[in-house]
């Protein structure tokens, strides 16, 4: 069953309860971070015997710890580490563990704030004067490596050196954590290396600061499937013109206990603020037809109600109750279909989410040979995955209306189980593996016609297209139109009219189709078809047999 982890507060925990947030499925995502007063702090908050302890047992309840590192200041909690057991013997399989978050895009930003601020000696003290330079707050701001490791580690002036140390911060972390080390990836997508030190789940963080998505989902997906593991997303609520975090908390008040810009590089410009209403919905939406098995919230709880004294929902809370409301109704669906597999080379541990056109790669120079690679992967996954109709708008490249459905995974050529697709598309510039598996290798150019052969109907007109089918074998599918959301602090969400997109789906073989959720409207013509028509930020879901 789809899991939502929600934010663990003494003050809100009944609230959310009443509001109808909470289901048997949900869990609970508990939030440490440097500035909480030492009472909400796990070590306290969670003790053994505690409410949320006694939350969690009596509903056996998924439980993980939001986070360990990443996205603001590293904390050197010393954590009870008996106590962690203590969930881990509790729930099993369904104690989690802890957030890793960002942690290789957050150590590259980390050492580009050391250098582009003049650090003349690679000492504690060197380094603290660069960060100060930029970053005067009262705690040091380094996300990935505290101070002390990032002076043992050293310099990282090549590939090489930054992949290696990147590789022992996270064989550190699981160490420490006994393995229970939940990734959660946005721009630097290090599957391969997280797999391969034991990630047991991968959880890319999805939103409006982030590019494409779909390859950051469809690349944990086609890798989750590979290692048999499941796969979840984490959505972030930033965006906006100018760029800021949502924030309809009125008591200016977060699970983080942070105040604002002067203890923390982040600005919150209140409701119109951050990303739009319309890619939060279709986010969500997006990742539970895309095989999501669980999802969680960065900023969530302080915008889920107005205030933590009436607990009136917002239009964010809003958004988030339709949604669990819609994985309950709809809590059938089944799996992706997915009958293509886009496979990159062995030696590229990372896909950069933008998939830029560059003489480097994470931020530094490259090898003609790895190089060569790399650029085979990222052309031809940008046409896949970053082909696409008409974009007008203010959110226009992370959830786009793709040319190529969404039946396309990203894989390694080293752990792709190929029996698990019909058909593959091979961009590892590796002649061993075009010859190895030849007989499911077709060309970009003709995945389009193969898809719209295998995809239960034929859907013309770009939008995002979805499709799902359960054992029983029922066939869902979704339709987003992600085109036409203008999103600013001045004007708030505004839908643009011309954006809206009409569709043409061909049911071939199917039947007994029905229109199940929908903000658009839809007829039936006379050959048969069925028009949809989309308005901008807009979905249609339906079913058929």
């Amino acid at each position: 069953m789809f899991t939502y982890f929600h934010c663990y507060l003494p003050e809100t925990w009944d609230a959310q309860v009443k509001a109808g947030l909470i289901n048997e499925h949900s869990g609970i995502r508990f939030c440490e971070s440097i500035d909480l007063k030492d009472e909400y702090k796990f070590n306290n908050l969670a003790k053994k015997g505690g409410e949320l302890y006694n939350i969690v047992k009596k509903n056996n309840m998924p439980f993980y710890i939001d986070r360990l590192q990443g996205g603001c200041f590293i904390e050197n909690y010393n954590y009870d580490m008996d106590l962690v057991n203590e969930y881990k013997n509790m729930l099993g399989d369904k104690f989690y563990g802890f957030q890793m978050h960002e942690w290789m895009s957050n150590y590259r930003n980390d050492l580009r704030k050391i250098y582009r601020n003049g650090c003349t000696e690679w000492t504690a003290e060197g380094i603290t004067r660069a960060i100060k330079r930029e970053f005067n707050f009262d705690h040091l701001f380094l996300e990935a490596m505290t101070l002390d490791e990032m002076v043992a580690e050293g310099e990282a002036n090549d590939l090489e050196s930054f992949t290696k140390a990147s590789e022992n911060l996270f064989k550190k972390r699981q160490e420490y954590t006994g393995g229970y080390l939940v990734p959660a990836d946005s721009y630097f997508l290090a599957y391969p290396l997280e797999l391969k030190l034991g990630a047991k789940y991968l959880m890319p963080e999805i939103g409006a600061q982030i590019l494409n998505t779909r390859v950051q989902v469809a690349y944990a997906r086609g890798m989750a499937n590979a290692y048999k593991i499941p796969f979840g997303t984490y959505y972030e609520p930033w965006g906006g013109s100018p760029f800021s975090a949502c924030c309809y908390q009125r008591d200016n008040l977060n699970e983080w206990n942070l105040s604002g810009a002067g203890d923390f590089p982040f600005v919150t410009m209140g409701e119109n603020g951050g990303s739009s209403r319309s890619l939060q919905r279709r986010m969500h939406l997006y990742s539970y037809m895309a095989g999501a098995e669980f999802m969680a919230e960065e900023w969530g709880m302080c915008n889920t109600f107005y205030d933590w004294k009436e607990f009136e929902l917002s239009p964010y809370g809003k958004v988030k109750k339709d949604f669990i409301d819609f994985t309950e109704k709809y809590n059938n669906i089944g799996k992706p279909i997915v009958p293509v597999a886009a496979v990159i080379s062995k030696d590229i541990p990372v896909i950069e989410a933008g998939l830029d056109k560059s003489e480097r790669y994470l931020d530094y120079p490259v090898s003609d040979e790895l190089k060569k690679k790399i650029d085979a992967a990222y052309k031809g996954l940008r046409k896949m995955f970053m082909a696409t109709g008409k974009m007008i708008g203010t959110e226009t490249d992370k959830l786009l209306n793709c040319v190529y459905p969404d039946a396309i995974d990203i894989v390694n050529s080293d752990v792709i189980n190929a029996e698990d697709y019909q058909y593959i598309v091979d961009l590892t510039d590796d002649k061993e593996f075009a010859e190895n598996n030849k007989d499911k290798i077709i060309s970009i150019d003709k995945v389009l016609k193969v898809l719209s052969d295998i995809l239960p109907v034929k859907v013309e007109g770009t939008v995002m297209k979805q499709f799902t089918k359960n054992e029983e074998g029922t066939v869902y599918m979704m339709l987003l139109n992600n085109s036409g959301i203008e999103r600013s602090v001045a004007k708030g969400e505004v839908k643009l009219p011309e954006a809206t997109e009409k569709v043409t789906i061909d049911l071939k073989a199917m039947k007994n189709f029905t229109a199940l959720e929908t903000d658009g409207e839809y007829k039936v013509l006379e050959n048969g078809k069925i028009e949809v028509t989309i308005p901008a930020g807009g979905y249609f879901f339906a079913s058929m047999e």
